[in-house]
């Protein structure tokens, strides 16, 4: 199995996960994931999938850019690099250490959002409060597909494939009463090995 094909397959068990945004900007007052949501997401993934990800701050004469290797551990000859443009932030009553450290904190969090694709918009969708301007406007339904089923199926422990039936149940996705049916009977298959 090549890289892209176990970072496919950890972008589909992430966005199976039930996950409240922990981090709350109160100035543009908007719920976002934090580096630690992002990182404890990314590694579960990884780990299932023998992955291996490790990043970089760089400099050359362009700038300053991230760098994420993600290497497959199965076959250590198999690895890409991911490059992401970046800059040290001035952040007040601060050196440049920590500044360099809040450059690295933050653009490994982009890196690895971008790269396992995990959306954080500028939305909390896990509350039923509407943005303002949005009214009564329905919303597209996101169905539960077929690969991110298989990966649900494949997982050992029964409270993850819990949360993937509540994610895949909130507003805004479904799955089919099938995929529901199979779901609920893999946890008791597990409940009943454990």
């Amino acid at each position: 199995m090549s890289v892209y094909q176990k970072i496919q397959n950890c972008i589909a068990s992430i966005k199976a996960s039930n996950l409240e945004k922990q981090g709350y900007n109160t100035f543009s007052k908007y719920a976002y994931y934090t580096p630690e949501q992002v990182d404890k997401l990314v590694y579960d993934a990884c780990l299932t999938e023998k992955l291996f990800n490790k990043f970089d701050l760089v400099r050359n004469e362009l700038g300053i850019f991230g760098q994420l290797t993600i290497t497959d551990l199965e076959n250590d000859k198999d690895s890409e690099v991911f490059l992401m443009a970046s800059d040290i932030p001035s952040i007040k009553a601060t050196n440049i250490s920590q500044q360099l450290g809040g450059a690295m904190t933050f653009t490994k969090r982009y890196m690895l959002q971008n790269t396992y694709d995990i959306v954080d918009n500028n939305l909390d969708f896990d509350t039923d409060k509407k943005p303002s301007g949005q009214g009564d406007k329905k919303e597209d339904i996101e169905w539960l597909d077929k690969k991110i089923f298989e990966v649900i199926m494949k997982r050992t422990d029964p409270a993850k494939v819990k949360n993937a039936i509540v994610h895949w149940s909130k507003d805004g996705r479904k799955m089919s009463n099938d995929y529901k049916s199979k779901l609920n009977n893999r946890i008791d298959e597990l409940n009943k090995g454990a």
